[in-house]
């Protein structure tokens, strides 16, 4: 039988052969390097090494682990670790599980005003514990609550100190209701006392909202004798 659609003198191993169409009904084994310059169409092929782009109609499936859709989406039942320098504006509609404990360490410069909704239960700092009796203070430390007390406390009466720590005294004996200040006393001689530290004399000044030439209405003076 005659060879048609062969050029050249015969088939050897040293004589490049040119082939119109070949068709292969059973395995085909090349040792060397197979070109081809036009498109490669096949079904179910196995164990590809190209350098450059491959075009699969109905998708690509690598094992039991991995698909690549015709549609574009790509399905893992393993673990996918990539780089995410590269993903910006993840819609949170995407995020449908929950994410793990990590570390937040690389988070930096979040602004406040990209947190659309929610609460921060608990602040974390440096130092110190949150809780029901601690408060923030201004240098980012948790302080203890601590409260005043006010003994004898009642309407109008003027708050003096007691000599101990968080407590004040509130004076039975001097009231003020923003209009009379009351000194009361059962002891003889006690009331209202001025005194200057230095050599000069004490007084009592009576003022009014007055236009008149005079600037007092009545001046009290202590004084003493050379």
């Amino acid at each position: 039988m005659a060879l048609t659609k062969v050029t050249g003198q015969v088939i050897n191993t040293s004589t490049d052969v040119t082939v119109g169409v070949l068709t292969v009904t059973n395995t085909l084994a090349v040792g060397g390097t197979v070109s081809i310059g036009g498109t490669l169409t096949y079904e179910d092929v196995t164990n590809i090494d190209s350098v450059g782009l491959i075009t699969a109609r109905n998708g690509i499936v690598v094992g039991s682990g991995i698909t690549l859709s015709k549609d574009g989406d790509v399905f893992f039942t393993g673990i996918a670790t990539g780089n995410g320098s590269g993903l910006t504006n993840l819609p949170a509609a995407n995020l449908t599980g929950t994410l793990p404990a990590i570390s937040g360490a690389n988070l930096t410069n979040l602004d406040a005003s990209d947190l659309a909704s929610g609460t921060v239960p608990t602040a974390r700092l440096g130092s110190g514990t949150a809780s029901s009796s601690t408060f923030l203070r201004g240098d980012s430390t948790f302080a203890a609550v601590t409260s005043t007390t006010i003994n004898n406390n009642a309407d109008n009466r003027l708050i003096t100190g007691s000599g101990t720590a968080d407590t004040l005294e509130a004076e039975s004996t001097i009231t003020y209701d923003a209009s009379l200040l009351n000194i009361t006393s059962t002891t003889q001689g006690l009331g209202l006392r001025l005194q200057n530290t230095g050599n000069e004399y004490t007084s009592v000044r009576f003022d009014a909202a007055r236009t008149a030439a005079a600037s007092a209405l009545g001046i009290l003076e202590g004084r003493w004798n050379n």
